[in-house]
């Protein structure tokens, strides 16, 4: 990575600005994992229950069965869950999940997060409360 940055910068800067330059931005990548890390623990802190879905202290509860997954899986249907009825546009659900990540490959990613989420909660295809929206984003309307 600081390989990256110094071809990126005028080769005629010196190597005391070079470090400079190389030190604000590693503080701003710490800065952005402590934001989002403390992100991660107020959604971990939140309850979240519509219907028969619980989610609560990074666990899931649907339809009476406690149902793991990673982080980032939780944090998807927490933030679909809470704006239910409200269609959440891919760059927006990207950012909550990758918010220091500008990268195309997010895209890639968020579909086998979503795919992944379906199949974890809803085992029979088509039966998905988790609704896409084409050429936008994702939504849920009804837990059922």
């Amino acid at each position: 990575m600081i390989r990256l940055l110094i071809d990126h910068y005028d080769k005629d800067y010196d190597a005391l600005t070079i470090s400079s330059i190389v030190q604000k931005h590693l503080q701003s990548v710490l800065d952005c994992k402590i934001r989002c890390t403390a992100m991660a623990s107020d959604i971990i802190k939140e309850e979240l229950i519509l219907e028969d879905i619980q989610l609560r202290g990074g666990l899931i509860t649907y339809k009476n069965t406690d149902i793991f997954m990673p982080f980032s899986q939780y944090t998807l249907l927490h933030y679909l869950l809470a704006n239910r009825g409200f269609v959440r546009t891919t760059n927006q659900i990207c950012q909550v999940l990758w918010p220091d990540n500008s990268s195309y490959k997010r895209l890639d990613s968020l579909k086998k997060k979503i795919s992944s989420l379906r199949s974890n909660l809803c085992p029979n295809p088509g039966k998905s409360f988790i609704d896409t929206v084409h050429g936008t984003g994702y939504v849920i309307y009804n837990i059922s």
